[in-house]
């Protein structure tokens, strides 16, 4: 019995970093360049949705979870969608859509003509359920297809199963014929001849499927055959680590009208490397495409994607290019260059991951709509003699926008700061809590005070603000006084402001619990029988909220 999983496909790639490549292949340059999307995890399987990229990867976003993977520590594969520029390069990133995401990998997927049916890659979980197959040291869940409609936005709906899937074996990496009538990927399902080969199925007009066959000796070898394609013009892609290639996977094409008889050729530098290459995809009309690589020369972190190609895409881009400088020099109005610094309204300090958006104040248009770098700073091209609002967001941080006015003399460049009030700060135990004033109780008291209700309201304004924040309720007091009765006040004071937060809130109760700690989480030396002033013993007497799952919201 073979084992095929993930693991195969998807993160036996080390780092990598650079950024640009030129070769010639079949008597014409080719050019290849790493992509500004990339990250430091796992970036792959492209595939074209209009003016869009779906692609695969491992990144930290707003819906992956930060569940590990073991084989690799990465998070899980999810799909995203990022916008393509005209110069091939994409620059912007959203997540698919949470319908078309699981807790599990999602990876490797094609589109119909229509763009209204996808094939794609899962791990085997389907309507909640796991699937796996047991062997001797546990439990495996092989990869499978799906089949699903899609809507305009590339969201999926009506999920069903590829007929053929198995707990025994995996299927994956979908490709289609042009017609649309046979539907080609890889798997080890009995009657592969190596460790994985690629297989085809014709799709009846009803939409069921033939039983499966093989691409035969002539495509698939003793190794693994994988990441099949068929471009516009009838040539099978796919890469292979069992040939004599230039590294571990390379990238191979072959005429798909007798894939008995045709030749099967490498597809050379810059395609191939010595690392692993695959994946590939191209536009219409064949002149440019991406593909996916974990060379060591251009790439940033992982497996990367890549854009590439030829003279006539280039020529036509410099056409462009060309055009676009002569209106520049022909307008009147020159850009200017503003510099947007968010920080840390306390600490000073630059913040990243911020969001910025910048709107034309009398259209109300908006202009500019990206992330800050590391250290805080976004630069976005503005018009003299115009007023704009700028609007920067993070989560745990009060939203914040100033407006600016560029005069009509301006210089070439402008600086600006945005400083954003947190939200949060770190306790003396260096745990994040919601930054909040004293909450004081009367002297051996656990009622809500008019002043402590006040801060509560504002954890209740946190909470409704931030629906999936669950956090802790913790209740201090000083040394003073029997450590039995210390404990049981502390825990009536915690559990009377949880009450208060639930009742007044509509707070779900199961997203708060209440902890009293009596004195045995002191903040200083005031200690049992350590003489201190009423001052230092104020200091330990308090009640904090912790965020619990505050890494869902970094």
């Amino acid at each position: 019995m073979k084992y095929f999983s993930l693991s195969f496909i998807l993160f036996l790639f080390p780092r990598l970093f650079a950024q640009e490549d030129v070769n010639e292949v079949f008597g014409q340059k080719i050019y290849v360049k790493n992509l500004t999307i990339n990250s430091v995890d796992s970036d792959f399987g492209p595939s074209l949705f209009g003016e869009y990229l779906i692609f695969s990867s491992a990144r930290k976003s707003d819906t992956n979870s930060n569940k590990k993977w073991e084989a690799n520590g990465q998070r899980f594969l999810n799909f995203y969608k990022g916008k393509i520029e005209d110069d091939g390069d994409v620059k912007e990133w959203f997540d698919l859509s949470t319908s078309s995401n699981t807790p599990y990998h999602e990876s490797c997927l094609v589109f119909n003509k229509q763009k209204n049916r996808v094939y794609f890659t899962r791990n085997n979980y389907y309507e909640n359920k796991v699937n796996t197959l047991r062997v001797e040291n546990g439990k495996i869940m092989k990869i499978a297809l799906f089949i699903a409609d899609v809507d305009a936005d590339g969201s999926f709906y009506n999920i069903v199963p590829f007929p053929y899937n198995s707990n025994e074996y995996s299927t994956g990496l979908p490709a289609l014929s042009n017609d649309g009538k046979t539907l080609y990927f890889i798997s080890d399902m009995p009657g592969t001849q190596g460790k994985t080969d690629i297989f085809q199925c014709a799709i009846n007009e009803d939409g069921t499927f033939s039983k499966p066959q093989n691409l035969g000796a002539n495509i698939n070898t003793s190794g693994r055959e994988m990441f099949p394609y068929m471009a516009s013009d009838g040539t099978l892609f796919f890469s292979s680590d069992s040939r004599d290639g230039l590294g571990k996977f390379d990238i191979y094409k072959a005429n798909s009208y007798n894939l008995d008889l045709t030749a099967v050729t490498n597809l050379g530098s810059p395609f191939n490397s010595a690392r692993d290459d695959f994946a590939m995809v191209f536009n219409e009309d064949m002149h440019s495409g991406y593909f996916s690589s974990n060379r060591p020369d251009l790439g940033k972190g992982d497996d990367d994607l890549y854009f590439f190609y030829d003279e006539v895409f280039k020529k036509r881009m410099d056409d462009k290019t060309n055009a676009l400088v002569q209106q520049k020099i022909e307008e009147t109005i020159d850009d200017i260059q503003v510099v947007i610094n968010v920080l840390n309204e306390k600490s000073k300090k630059g913040i990243e991951n911020v969001h910025v958006e910048v709107f034309e104040k009398e259209s109300g248009d908006k202009v500019f709509d990206s992330k800050v770098n590391d250290q805080g700073q976004v630069t976005f091209e503005a018009k003299t003699d115009t007023e704009y609002i700028v609007k920067a967001e993070k989560p745990l941080y009060e939203i914040e926008e100033i407006v600016i006015k560029i005069p009509a003399n301006s210089s070439t460049s402008i600086n600006e700061i945005i400083e954003l009030k947190p939200e949060t700060t770190l306790n003396s135990e260096n745990k994040v809590v919601i930054d909040l004033n004293p909450i004081f109780f009367d002297y051996d008291s656990y009622e809500i005070t008019k002043s402590a209700a006040l801060e509560l309201d504002r954890v209740i304004s946190i909470m409704l603000k931030y629906p999936n924040m669950v956090i802790e309720a913790t209740s201090h007091t000083d040394s003073r006084g029997p450590e039995g009765y210390n404990q049981k006040l502390s825990h009536k004071r915690a559990r009377s402001t949880v009450d208060y937060i639930v009742n007044m809130g509509s707070i779900q109760i199961d997203r708060i619990v209440a902890n009293g700690y009596g004195e045995e989480r002191l903040t200083n030396k005031c200690s049992d029988g350590v003489k201190c002033t009423d001052a230092e013993h104020a200091a330990n007497r308090r009640t904090e909220f912790v965020i619990i799952n505050v890494e869902d919201f970094q």
